[in-house]
């Protein structure tokens, strides 16, 4: 009789100054109490939530001999915070020092052998913070998407007018200030419109079909948190994060290439880029192929830096 037993999957909450943080915490096969693990949160894309992507990278690194925490980000999902739907860059990286935080404080884990994950969004977050997270010892991004960009340009829109957007911005504040209801925008739209860029149409399968659609994954966002994300550069200071390495993962055919790019040639050594031949952006959220080739990757990286 087999003694092996799977990954454990143990719903969790920690702080995060005055919100309740919503996490899912995975320990390894035949995991033994009395010994202390690498670990690592897992940081989820724009509009998304722990049960998704977050979860499946969170799962397979577990069954190669780590704890991770995949987790809900403040104003999101089952995290608390208000206004719902809120996308802040700071609270999202104060959310990663919090998960940080919880890692620590259990006995299970080796704070001395602790890294940082993120996908898409969550992979800008993740490399923003690492550079005053000394705690963090290795960090990754998987399929990195910068919203500064999104913010700034429109990207991947065809017309955009930044200045006319940031006036607007100004009358909804004004008008939320006299009381008017919050202005909630779509991040994902809820039908794909003719001629749409093919990352458009990505997103929208997964997040709004049975592919991985989830009832707290609302995927909409609060308007005027657009001038917060024009703000936003998460290579502003990544040279920092070195000497700890650094590794971004992409897929040959993402579109969103250009965006890890421009953090890693901005990175110091030691850093690392790994491609995954004929990933698109959100292959590398589900596809079985393509996150079999990423995780392989992050278990050798994680493995040598933790």
């Amino acid at each position: 009789m087999s003694t092996n037993s799977p990954v454990q999957a143990t719903k969790v909450t920690f702080p995060n100054q005055l919100n309740s943080m919503s996490g899912i915490l995975f320990t390894p096969p035949n995991f033994d109490q009395s010994k202390k693990y690498p670990a690592f949160p897992v940081a989820h894309p724009f509009g998304g939530v722990k049960e998704q992507t977050a979860s499946i990278y969170a799962r397979k690194m577990a069954e190669k001999g780590y704890v991770t925490l995949a987790f809900d980000a403040s104003h999101q999902g089952e995290s608390g915070g208000y206004p719902r739907d809120t996308e802040n860059p700071a609270d999202r990286m104060e959310d990663i020092r919090c998960a940080v935080d919880y890692l620590t404080a259990l006995p299970i884990v080796d704070e001395n052998r602790i890294g940082l994950l993120g996908v898409c969004a969550g992979g800008s977050y993740v490399m923003a913070t690492a550079p005053t997270e000394m705690r963090a010892k290795a960090v990754a991004s998987v399929s990195l998407w910068d919203l500064r960009v999104t913010a700034r340009e429109g990207w991947p829109a065809p017309h955009y007018d930044r200045n006319a957007v940031l006036v607007e911005i100004g009358k909804q504040r004004t008008a939320e200030a006299r009381g008017l209801t919050l202005r909630r925008d779509d991040g994902i739209p809820k039908m794909v419109p003719e001629g749409a860029p093919a990352i458009i149409k990505e997103s929208y399968d997964y997040y709004r079909t049975p592919r991985a659609q989830h009832p707290n994954s609302r995927s909409v966002f609060v308007f005027t948190d657009f001038s917060r994300l024009m703000d936003f550069n998460y290579h502003a200071q990544i040279q920092d994060i070195a000497p700890r390495p650094v590794l971004f993962i992409i897929g040959t055919e993402a579109a969103t290439i250009f965006m890890s790019k421009a953090g890693y040639e901005k990175a110091a050594q030691p850093k690392e880029w790994f491609e995954v031949a004929g990933a698109t952006h959100h292959r590398l959220y589900d596809d079985e192929t393509a996150v079999a080739k990423a995780i392989g990757k992050l278990d050798e990286f994680f493995g040598r830096h933790l």
